[in-house]
């Protein structure tokens, strides 16, 4: 499903849309977003929700960590963890066939003879957001 598509625009967005509304408290309304939005990204890949679930896990803790404590450090660990761990996961799945092949050829600039494999990735979408 797209964003363009027919169903997306005729039934998914009018019914997220509508029963947002009629939702009372904000808890239940972000758990609405939450479970749509895994909804809409399961009709691309369903695999990459396990990865979604993950992030969000990640940053739920940390998030409910952020509220326990009242150390700054404690806080701050609580901040750097979930940035940190979803940098490495747009990392690992935007640029690390960019590195390998960048490796590969600054080795080969220098004469030496490197065979990297090329990872068969694909980007989940709205990775970057």
């Amino acid at each position: 499903m797209l964003f363009n598509s027919l169903p997306f625009l005729y039934l998914f967005l009018p019914i997220t849309y509508f029963v947002f509304w009629k939702l009372t408290t904000r808890s239940q309304r972000y758990i609405w977003l939450t479970i749509t939005g895994y909804f809409f990204y399961s009709f691309w890949n369903y695999k990459f929700c396990a990865l979604m679930a993950l992030s969000t896990a990640v940053s739920f803790f940390a998030g409910l960590g952020f509220l326990k404590w009242d150390d700054p450090r404690h806080r701050r660990w609580c901040l750097i963890l979930p940035v940190t761990f979803d940098l490495l996961l747009l990392a690992v799945f935007k640029y690390a066939n960019f590195t390998l092949f960048t490796a590969q050829s600054l080795a080969e600039t220098f004469g030496f003879h490197l065979s990297l494999p090329v990872l068969d990735i694909v980007l989940p979408v709205g990775i970057s957001f």
